[in-house]
């Protein structure tokens, strides 16, 4: 299925006037395997050239059930994408399940940056922030926004959505992924067009609650049903949820939720009147 490119203008707080224009294309989820290698991956970053990223950030889920070989060429792939400031990524639980120092190990050696609970200026002014996964790592957004000044505007890198309210305080823009948009969208039953079958989610249940069963998953983790695509805020933060490339082993199809590409061009935004930081 061809990736569908979305589009969305941000007006970011303290964004510095010589980055208007910024331009951020998200790529998520990619779940390599039998279903979703190097061969389906190339149409997307053709795509993602075309968005002419500043940066490109890449949210977790890397690899699937044993598929850790399948990697290499793919960071090597990512590492060729045409963007000034290069290609910044964090893990997702499948990555830490797979065996999280070794993907790291695999996208460093290929020349991809990596945050994993850390932070970095990547322009004046603008820094991103990378927090380890929800479900399968220990995530400390205090550890992860050391150093962040009072006043920089911020990017935040998080492949669980259900980080969202640890940074409710701050006037910053989250990028995740995860869901797959919930992969099967039935008209007329669900938010923003996702499956939602009442009392669960059919991809919640097979899915989330299943690796928390199963593979000792942390349950704050489990946020399809909250946060299944598109925009969400809460306080001063704003989050996007990015339906992703791939398809996870549990449910290998998707049914009116194409995969999709991010890209998101960033504004100034001035402070509101009379409140300071979160």
């Amino acid at each position: 299925m061809t990736p569908v490119p979305s589009s969305h203008l941000v007006p970011l707080e303290a964004l510095p006037a010589a980055l208007d224009g910024f331009r951020v294309v998200h790529l998520t989820d990619f779940h390599l395997g039998r279903r979703f290698g190097l061969p389906e991956l190339k149409p997307a970053l053709t795509i993602a050239d075309a968005l002419r990223p500043t940066l490109v950030a890449v949210t977790g889920d890397f690899v699937q059930d044993r598929t850790l070989h399948c990697l290499p060429p793919v960071a090597a792939r990512l590492a060729e994408l045409d963007a000034p400031l290069g290609v910044w990524a964090t893990l997702g639980n499948h990555d830490h399940w797979e065996g999280g120092p070794e993907v790291l190990a695999i996208l460093r050696a290929a020349g991809l940056r990596t945050l994993v609970d850390e932070c970095a200026e990547v322009l004046p002014g603008l820094w991103l922030v990378g927090l380890d996964d929800l479900m399968a790592g220990r995530p400390d957004v205090g550890a992860a926004t050391r150093g962040v000044p009072e006043g920089a505007a911020v990017v935040v890198l998080s492949h669980n959505p259900g980080m969202l309210p640890r940074i409710a305080a701050r006037p910053w823009l989250m990028l995740s992924g995860h869901t797959h948009g919930g992969q099967v969208a039935l008209p007329g039953l669900g938010p923003r067009g996702t499956m939602a079958i009442p009392p669960w989610a059919l991809a919640t249940w097979l899915g989330e609650a299943g690796a928390v069963l199963t593979r000792g998953a942390n349950v704050a983790g489990v946020t399809i049903a909250r946060y299944p695509a598109g925009w969400y805020a809460d306080g001063r933060a704003r989050l996007y949820v990015n339906r992703g490339l791939g398809m996870g082993d549990t449910l290998p199809l998707r049914w009116n939720c194409p995969p999709e590409i991010a890209c998101f061009t960033l504004a100034p935004a001035p402070a509101p009147t009379g409140r300071g930081r979160g």
